[in-house]
């Protein structure tokens, strides 16, 4: 089967598209692809000729590593013949979109974050919160839907799945709660500014395995917690500076305080800090929208290579811990961490 083929069969069998709010009484009739990442205040920015690009699976090929193998994945992604990460060049229009609203709420619900700078206010902070939740929850629906139409490993348990989906129902569930009781004040957050635009914008979520120290944090996969914590993160330029805001749950503060307490201490640092959130961004890569200044950088450089396998390395951690492998994930993720990243997401084009 051609690549074409098959990325034809996965996106027809994991389609989705409902209205996620939590009075679907008041919905428009139909449900848009709503951008995660506002098109007119951040895309526009990125977009060059309309166009920006994004990091995605490359069907038609196999993993073609430009290194000397030094990670636990790079010997076993051809073994198992793991597809290839491309970087595509795609329009604004079809960026960062999923039809998790109807027409009516995609506008109302984030319509302070799309026509107001970030002033760090309670309500932006919630906005943006939920409009990374948003795609988040898609993309967890869409992958339950991928694994149940294509089992492309045998020993993947869809019941680990399923945990996944009870995790980003009660997530949801505290978002409903908020709109119900109205009360957005409901996050801890921490918020940075870079002194220059960077060429890029994030709007995702994510659980970590470890604090910034090496210890234990979160367990994705474990059947005891009721719901897995996670952390909201947004990355874009605004009026010559970058925004950066880290959110959480104030219900997760117990468990995220000494995250946050070191993530505070490392941004004192500039450099220090730069390299961590280079780090998270590429751990984390779900969302990412590069502009085309980056991309002549990186193309220029020969800096996509290393990326590409850094990103397609925890692309694929789901499979190495669904598979014979177990917790061998965490110490793929630690050290990952501990390396040198071969390029700089964060540049000043300037």
């Amino acid at each position: 089967m051609k690549g074409s083929e098959l990325k034809t069969q996965i996106k027809k069998a994991t389609q989705f598209s409902q209205c996620i709010f939590h009075d679907t009484n008041e919905c428009s009739s139909k449900i848009i692809n709503g951008h995660s990442i506002s098109k007119s205040k951040i895309l526009d920015t990125l977009s060059q000729d309309a166009f920006v690009y994004i990091p995605e699976i490359d069907f038609d090929s196999q993993p073609n590593f430009n290194r000397k193998p030094k990670t636990f994945m790079d010997l076993i992604a051809p073994k198992l013949g793991l597809p290839n990460i491309k970087i595509s060049r795609i329009t604004k229009k079809n960026c960062s979109t999923s039809k998790v609203f109807c027409a009516k709420h995609d506008q109302s619900l984030f319509s302070i974050i799309d026509q107001t700078a970030f002033e760090d206010t309670i309500d932006q902070i919630f906005q943006y919160s939920y409009r990374a939740f948003s795609k988040e929850y898609s993309a967890v629906i869409k992958e339950k839907k991928l694994y149940e139409s294509f089992p492309i490993h045998k020993k993947i348990d869809v019941s680990l799945i399923d945990l996944k989906v009870s995790d980003i129902e009660n997530s949801k569930q505290k978002f409903d709660d908020a709109y119900l009781k109205k009360e957005f004040d409901i996050f801890e957050s921490f918020y940075h500014k870079l002194p220059y635009e960077v060429n890029l914008a994030v709007s995702t979520c994510y659980n970590p395995p470890m604090d910034f120290e090496g210890n234990k944090l979160v367990n994705l996969y474990s059947r005891d917690e009721k719901r897995t914590p996670q952390i909201f993160l947004n990355v874009f330029p605004e009026n010559g500076k970058t925004v950066i805001l880290f959110s959480f749950f104030r219900d997760d503060k117990r468990l995220f305080k000494n995250y946050f307490n070191q993530l505070e201490k490392i941004s004192k640092n500039k450099n220090n800090f730069r390299r961590v959130l280079n780090h998270i961004l590429v751990t984390y890569p779900e969302n990412i929208v590069f502009g085309e200044k980056l991309n002549q950088y990186m193309t220029k450089t020969k800096k996509w290579d290393y990326y590409k396998s850094d990103f397609m390395e925890f692309s694929y951690l789901p499979l190495i811990r669904f598979g014979e492998l177990g917790d061998m994930s965490d110490l793929m993720y630690s050290e990952q961490q501990k390396r040198k990243l071969e390029y700089n997401l964060l540049q000043n084009y300037i």
